[in-house]
């Protein structure tokens, strides 16, 4: 076990031997060995997420890279696992039967076997080329792509169980005429099919509304080709950019951080109908039941979080005076700049609400990084300098609010790194940071 993790309740006991590492990689070599018929060694073996679900369970995710494509994906592979904690009820045995899953006793854990998931039924012909061009090749020709099977991959880059997966789909372009072969690729969010129709809908406003991929200013979406309905797939082309994530330590940073702060402005001015409105008081709402969730998990955590939780509520600010279309999710990894292109991506959780609440969670987000990553403090002020400068304020009450909009994100990220093993050891002195009293003056 990690020296540095924290203690969990008892009822709790059994998730410390369900993420770790070393223990799931040997029980995964040995479940996918006798469902592939083959030896399996898995490289790159992690726990790299850990998330409580308001239902009662906890969602492992497991990233690990296999070499064989049977069932899915060469290379990198997600899979994951439902832990149920003594005290949650467990699903009725028979249902966990079904092909596709395995059941864990000791550990009361049910994993999914990737690319098997109860939401998402058609994700298996992502990992099909056959199936996947007789399903696709229409609409992809229908934008002028010609698509290869028989060359086809599939790289796995981000999945959540029963909510989404996105793959980066390649293949070799036949010749034409003149022309030799090409690499081609593209990339495929699948989603359930009335989640993908909404999201297809917003981002088609947003493009009516000045984010078309080919926008003069440079702030863009990446180009989205189609959605196929049935199957809740939405295609788009590749972007090149890097995301601010990944540069931070490199020159580009702080202005990459300006560039975010005038794609969040642009968002903040557009206007799309159908918006689900959000609130501090949401915010509040969800706060209570994370903090309550992480405490009774995390009872070392109990006294700082219960105090950090009352202090929202009591300095609960007063409404925005406008209410814009916020992102709610905007942070580092979800803006991509190649020094003069950016690209904003994932509009999901697209709201009504606040200008300080995206504004906010930007900020907590580089605070947080600065614990991670304590080598980069340096650049991740400039970048914090730049995007506050960048931004500017919206109205009189904007500071205010925006300091507690930091302040609910950093409690909000302390809660959930406190589940993940290879960072729960920074929750402490994150709950700790200078940002959760914000109404001092909030910085690096």
């Amino acid at each position: 076990m990690h020296p540095s993790r924290m203690k969990l309740h008892p009822d709790y006991r059994l998730l410390e031997f369900a993420t770790d590492a070393a223990a799931m990689r040997m029980r995964f070599e040995s479940l996918l060995g006798s469902t592939l018929n083959a030896d399996v060694i898995l490289d790159d073996f992690c726990v790299p997420r850990v998330l409580p679900r308001t239902s009662g369970e906890v969602l492992i995710q497991y990233r690990f890279t296999l070499p064989i494509p049977q069932r899915g994906p060469s290379g990198q592979w997600i899979a994951y696992g439902e832990h149920y904690p003594f005290g949650a009820e467990i699903p009725h045995r028979p249902a966990l039967d079904e092909a596709g899953t395995c059941w864990f006793d000791e550990l009361r854990l049910r994993i999914w076997l990737f690319p098997t998931d109860p939401q998402l039924p058609e994700l298996p012909m992502l990992f099909n080329p056959e199936s996947f061009e007789s399903t696709y090749n229409e609409k992809l020709e229908n934008v002028g792509i010609q698509c290869n099977a028989a060359s086809l991959s599939t790289q796995l880059l981000s999945y959540r169980l029963g909510r989404r997966c996105i793959v980066r789909m390649k293949w070799e372009s036949a010749p034409q005429h003149d022309s030799p072969a090409s690499a081609r690729e593209i990339i495929i969010k699948m989603s359930r099919p009335r989640q993908a129709l909404a999201l297809w809908t917003k981002l088609r406003q947003l493009e009516c509304d000045g984010f078309n991929a080919d926008n003069r200013d440079q702030i863009v979406l990446p180009k989205h080709l189609f959605l196929h309905r049935s199957t809740g797939a939405i295609f788009q082309r590749s972007e090149t950019g890097a995301s601010l994530h990944s540069l931070i330590g490199h020159s580009l940073f702080p202005e990459g951080c300006a560039a975010a702060a005038r794609a969040l402005r642009k968002l903040h001015h557009t206007h799309l109908s159908g918006l689900i409105t959000y609130t501090t008081d949401d915010e509040l709402d969800h706060l209570a039941w994370l903090s309550s969730v992480t405490v009774a998990a995390f009872p070392s955590l109990r006294v700082r979080v219960e105090a950090v939780m009352r202090d929202l509520v009591r300095t609960q600010p007063a409404k925005a005076p406008t209410l814009v279309t916020v992102h709610r999710d905007f942070y580092d990894k979800q803006v991509l700049f190649d020094g003069s292109r950016t690209v904003l991506l994932d509009y999901d959780t697209l709201a009504a609400g606040d200008p300080a609440l995206d504004f906010g969670n930007f900020l907590g987000h580089l605070q947080w990084r600065t614990h991670q990553s304590p080598e980069h403090a340096g650049e991740l002020r400039l970048g914090w300098e730049s995007f506050t400068q960048t931004f500017g304020h919206t109205d009189n009450g904007f500071e205010t609010r925006s300091k507690w909009w930091t302040a609910a994100t950093l409690l909000r990220l302390a809660c959930l790194y406190s589940w993940r093993p290879r960072w729960q050891h920074l929750a402490p002195s994150l709950l700790r940071s200078r940002g959760l009293r914000h109404r001092a003056r909030v910085g690096l």
